[in-house]
């Protein structure tokens, strides 16, 4: 949940921030959990709001999850993707390692 708050909170506010990286946002795309929360429009520029957006994501991650990335990515222009296979929902049970060395490398990098 911690995405979809970061893409409304920088879709509704004039502010700049450095670097953000979404890890397998989450936007309620069926709007089951709650949806006044995650009823805005995402800015189409929200990238320049930033010092780039990237979002990860696998593949084999929930259809809801699927589903933001692709609301993120039909809305947001110049958003970079890092697309992965077989990674889940990047939780320790899917990755079955403590390592994400990719996630570090877009943070310190």
């Amino acid at each position: 949940m911690v995405g979809g708050f970061l893409v409304r909170w920088l879709s509704e506010n004039n502010i700049k921030v450095g670097r953000v990286v979404l890890v397998a946002p989450w936007l309620d795309p069926n709007k089951k959990i709650d949806p006044d929360f995650f009823n805005f429009e995402i800015n189409p520029d929200i990238v320049s709001k930033t010092d780039g957006i990237t979002v990860m994501y696998s593949t084999d991650d929930n259809v809801a999850i699927l589903q933001s990335v692709e609301m993120i990515k039909s809305k947001a222009k110049n958003i970079q993707l890092k697309e992965f296979n077989e990674k889940g929902h990047f939780i320790l049970k899917s990755l079955k390692t403590e390592e994400f060395p990719e996630l570090i490398s877009l943070l310190i990098g």
